[in-house]
């Protein structure tokens, strides 16, 4: 099974980047918490993907993306 990630996922071949669902791509912190440069809601793309998933291993484990996936939102706040 391929590995998924959610909005601020940390990457798993550069740890100091993280996915952008708006974006389709990895980039460093900055870009998450950068106000002057903003692609979408971020702390909202993030919510609403954790609100699908949940705390389920099920549900994880069946999207591919590890329960334990270090995110850039959870390290932030």
């Amino acid at each position: 099974m391929s590995k998924h990630y959610i909005h601020g996922d940390q990457s798993e071949d550069e740890s100091s980047h993280f996915y952008c669902s708006a974006c389709d791509a990895f980039f460093p912190e900055i870009h998450f918490f950068n106000q002057n440069e903003k692609c979408c809601n971020h702390w909202s793309r993030y919510d609403d993907a954790i609100r699908m998933l949940g705390n389920s291993l099920k549900k994880n484990e069946e999207s591919g993306r590890s329960i334990n996936a270090i995110n850039v939102f959870t390290h932030k706040s």
